[in-house]
Formats: structure tokens, sequence, C-alpha cells
């Protein structure tokens, strides 16, 4: 599966409003019983009564207080577009680092910034295993005076400007960053780092410094392949 699959994908999975076999769980609950039923055994009329059924007694809302890293990523994450092929992006770090090395699954992707541990990404698969076996990294379009004010405590001194053609524009419930972007892990490229230190500070490949107001000057440094050119990752 390539790269843009996994993009379509992950638009149509945080597009959802509720997923009937996600809530199987309820069934005996919504039936009245102690029977054993399966959701594709339900009839037409029966699915659009379990839908209300579930939103009415506030089912989504429940799973997400009781168990909140196990109900699906679409309760709280929902897509608003496909960002367009070579988007840039900012990532915020504590540290500098090489490349993106570490990232979350699909299941819990809403809850990753809680999830200490994260798992370790292959690129030579991670574009190959679909929705549900791909890692995910966040981040955010480059306004910087927002991203500044708003994060930097949060997420760190470092930034990663990059490049992306299978991003995805999200909004997260529920907490301050509600703004984000989610892309599959290896689709990244054209990677440069900073510090923010009263801007963007960046290395020339000449060795000397140099500071940029916003991340969009930095930007047009570098597609206008100004010289001497930026250090990509440090």
């Amino acid at each position: 599966m390539s790269a843009k699959e996994i993009q379509e994908d992950l638009f149509s999975y945080l597009s959802t409003d509720l997923d009937i076999y996600d809530f199987g769980m309820f069934l005996n609950e919504f039936l009245g019983d102690d029977d054993e039923h399966q959701v594709e055994d339900l009839t037409d009329a029966q699915r659009l009564a379990f839908v209300k059924w579930l939103k009415d007694e506030e089912k989504p809302s429940q799973w997400l207080m009781e168990d909140p890293v196990m109900a699906p990523s679409y309760l709280m994450l929902h897509a608003r577009e496909k960002l367009p092929e070579g988007t840039w992006l900012m990532h915020f770090s504590r540290k500098r680092f090489k490349f993106f090395e570490y990232g979350s699954p699909i299941g819990g992707l809403h809850l990753s910034t809680h999830i200490v541990k994260k798992a370790k990404v292959d690129c030579k698969r991670n574009l190959e295993d679909g929705l549900f076996g791909a890692l995910f990294g966040f981040a955010f379009e480059p306004d910087y005076a927002y991203a500044r004010g708003h994060w930097r405590d949060t997420f760190g001194d470092y930034v990663v400007l990059f490049q992306c053609d299978d991003a995805v524009l999200c909004d997260h419930d529920t907490d301050q960053d509600s703004h984000q972007v989610v892309f599959p892990l290896c689709s990244e490229y054209n990677e440069h780092s900073f510090s923010l230190e009263g801007g963007l500070l960046g290395e020339l490949e000449d060795g000397e410094q140099i500071l940029f107001d916003s991340p969009e000057d930095a930007i047009d440094y570098i597609e206008n392949q100004s010289n001497p050119k930026l250090q990509g990752i440090l």
C-alpha cells in the first residue's frame, strides 16, 4: 500500500461518525437479552435503531470516559481535509533528531501525547502495512506566531520543518492542540532542524547560523535555494 492510499484511508477513518462494528459490546444491552449476538446479524432497521440508541444513550462518551485509549480514534480526532502534495509542516521537539523514529498506531492515535512509550518505526514496512499497521506522526501547519505562543512550552524548544505529500488536517477534541496534522511516518522529506531562539535559528552548510523571523521565511529560503544552503537535519 502506498502513502497516498494510507492518506485516503486515514481521511475516511477519521471522517467516521460512528461505526457500529466498533460498538458490538453494547449489543446485549441494546437488545435486552443475554444471547450471543453479532452486528452483522442485525437487520437494516435494527442497525439504524442501534446507531440511534448508541447516540441517545451517549455510549461513545461513556467509552471515552471508561477506557479512552481503547476507544476508536475517530471519536476524538476528526478529519478536515487531505493536504496537498508538498505541504510544509512543523513538528516540535524537546531535542534535535535526525529523522522521525517513533510514532503512534491508529489505535490510541487520539491520545498519543499521553502514551509515553511510542513504537519504533520500520520504514521498510510502514507504508506497506496499511492503515492499521502503519505508525503516524503529528505536526502543525507552520503558522509560527500562533504555534510558538501556544505550543512551545508543551512540546519543546526545537522544530523540524519538512514536507509531506500524504498528510491529513484534523480537529482534536478536548486538547489544546485542536488543529493538528497527522501523517504516515516515512512519507516525510526535505527535513530541516531549528532551535527556537528569538525566531527559527538554523545552520548553513558553511557552518554559520541564520535566524528567521517565521517558518514562512525559512521555507522561502529553502525553496529558492539561497546560497549558502541550509543544512538538513543536524
